[in-house]
């Protein structure tokens, strides 16, 4: 296997920190395409012990970020380079996702990892300067690298990134978010603030004169995925073969593609799973107007509904959607940081610490709420998917619009669910990694 993908992680007398972020590329990174480069200028002897496989560079005393990564570059034979700080930890799939975007977009030179520095957020962030998006965390192709040579090391601790974005546009290569691509930032010790405000004011007054911009303070801001007021971030058209345009809604965590032309204000829409992250339903409530049923039974994610500000559009149920109606046990994932639940017991699930919760067809729903037909269906619940859709084709439910994430579990074939869905007279419209958008071609 090929290795695809140089990591540089410049690190300052941060063992810990430092031992946190391989420890989190080890467990979240597909073994044999990258390797990690670790620049250390901190104080010699540094405590760099760990028992991952790495190149260590040690270099002279203090010698500031941008310095770090372009002598950590300096040997780059890898098509992609990456770069982090010691304090980040990835998430999972985080350099797949970057990959699998980075080899789809050929235009992009640079792909910007969102983050976030809240440690259960899921919900990342990208940074903006003039109404553009510009790098903190990203992964460039090896020749715009080497075309730009490198980072600028004007730029002590702050401000290199945001500049070679502004180098890279200059040429006309593209900068843009990869979605999916997720990472979490700890952030700078509260005892090393006042330094590093200091110094970021001085890092982004430099980059200032040299792009000759105008004042920072009102032009360069963070945006979350949620993206509300500037829809270009998130709401990203695409179109398909077939000429149907889609727009992505949702953060990284939440995100789905939907043909916008078959809604309206009037439409039913059924938003199926919904944890901690309810981005995609305030999207869509804020550009259609519409009233979305949302059905969740999680206790966690029952609770962070109770806790939001929510629009009356918004009405939100505690119930699950499956294959029958009845109680069923429902399975926690063994890792306590994520939140989604499942009906299906997979290596991921806990199955010792099920709960009981109350599940119904989703054609009994449609029967409590008096509707015959829905609009939208939106599906992310952890392998019952499946069951919703045998329940659909069953009692041949009228969906005008799919967008389901699947999940492998195993015993099902997932192909075989797909092709009962296209005999029921859907297409699919977007298949872009697990996420899939599929027509009823008697509608729109």
């Amino acid at each position: 296997m090929a290795i695809t993908t140089q990591i540089i992680v410049p690190t300052y007398d941060r063992p810990d920190d430092l031992h946190d972020c391989l420890e989190s590329i080890q467990e979240y990174t597909k073994q044999g395409t990258y390797e990690i480069t670790v620049v250390d200028s901190g104080k010699p002897p540094s405590n760099c012990q760990h028992d991952y496989k790495f190149t260590y560079l040690q270099t002279p005393p203090n010698i500031g970020f941008s310095r770090a990564i372009n002598t950590g570059a300096a040997n780059c034979k890898t098509d992609f380079l990456v770069w982090l700080n010691d304090d980040c930890v990835v998430r999972p799939d985080w350099l797949k996702s970057m990959l699998d975007f980075m080899q789809a977009e050929k235009s992009v030179g640079i792909g910007v990892f969102f983050f976030s520095d809240a440690h259960k957020s899921q919900i990342g962030k990208v940074m903006f300067y003039q109404n553009e998006v510009f790098p903190n965390f990203g992964c460039i192709r090896r020749e715009v690298w080497n075309k730009l040579k490198g980072f600028d090391e004007q730029y002590y601790s702050y401000g290199a990134e945001t500049d070679i974005g502004f180098r890279c546009k200059k040429l006309g290569i593209e900068v843009r978010q990869a979605s999916g691509a997720h990472i979490y930032h700890k952030c700078s010790k509260d005892d090393a603030r006042k330094h590093h405000v200091v110094q970021m004011g001085k890092d982004f007054e430099q980059l200032r004169l040299k792009t000759r911009g105008p004042e920072l303070k009102n032009n360069l801001y963070w945006m979350d995925e949620l993206g509300h007021s500037q829809t270009h971030l998130d709401q990203i058209n695409h179109r398909n073969e077939n000429g149907v345009g889609l727009t992505q809604l949702g953060t990284y965590y939440g995100t789905h593609f939907v043909d916008l032309a078959c809604l309206n204000r009037n439409s039913i829409v059924y938003s199926v799973g919904i944890g901690e992250d309810n981005s995609f339903d305030m999207e869509l409530i804020k550009i259609i107007g519409c009233t979305i049923h949302a059905f969740d039974p999680t206790p966690r994610s029952i609770k962070w509904v109770a806790q939001q500000s929510l629009p009356s559009q918004f009405i939100f149920h505690n119930i699950g959607i499956s294959s029958y109606d009845g109680p069923a046990k429902f399975f926690p994932p063994k890792n306590s940081l994520y939140v989604s639940h499942s009906i299906i017991q997979s290596e991921t699930t806990a199955t010792n610490q099920a709960i009981i919760v109350q599940f119904n067809q989703l054609s009994t729903i449609m029967k409590k709420l008096g509707h015959t037909k829905i609009d939208l269906l939106k599906l992310d619940i952890e392998g019952a998917e499946y069951n919703v859709i045998d329940n659909i084709c069953k009692h041949q439910i009228f969906v005008k619009q799919i967008c389901m994430e699947v999940h492998k579990i195993n015993g099902i074939d997932i192909q075989h669910k797909v092709e009962k869905l296209i005999k029921s007279g859907f297409s699919v419209f977007n298949n872009k990694g697990n996420e899939f958008t599929f027509l009823n071609e008697k509608t729109c």
